[in-house]
């Protein structure tokens, strides 16, 4: 990647879009439920669209499921990458605005009790905020 440190710039990068994919994919699962929509056929739908990423088709279905339990990567892992790439934007005065503000929702579910679940318990915190049930719900 380059010189001495680039590499782990380049994890904080690939993690930025991660944390940003799951969020908005938390968002768009809790503005489909308030819509009426089915999550489980949308996803399917969704599956090959424009709007798919390999984060949405790795945890969508698991979002609004609430299988959160079998961990991949925990949300308290993304979250600390999260706060390690607003410290980083921050120290080279870089605007962040949708990780900053995905930033609170992971602050939100860990605080809520997912910390230690996969981070498609994110979505918990998105369904809370919107008044929605937590499927599955087993923490907080």
């Amino acid at each position: 990647m380059g010189p001495f440190g680039a590499a782990m710039k380049a994890k904080l990068c690939a993690n930025m879009l991660v944390a940003a994919n799951l969020a908005a994919t938390a968002e768009m699962l809790s503005f489909a439920a308030k819509m009426g929509l089915d999550q489980l056929t949308l996803i399917e739908a969704l599956k090959a669209s424009a709007g798919t990423s390999l984060q949405f088709q790795a945890r969508a279905e698991r979002m609004a499921r609430g299988d959160w339990d079998r961990v991949l990567g925990s949300t308290a892992m993304l979250a600390k990458d999260v706060h390690l790439i607003e410290q980083m934007g921050a120290e080279i005065d870089c605007p962040m605005p949708v990780l900053s503000s995905a930033a609170r929702l992971y602050d939100r579910a860990m605080e809520t009790g997912y910390d230690k679940t996969d981070v498609a318990s994110v979505y918990a915190a998105f369904a809370e905020a919107a008044g929605l049930p937590v499927p599955n719900k087993t923490q907080g």
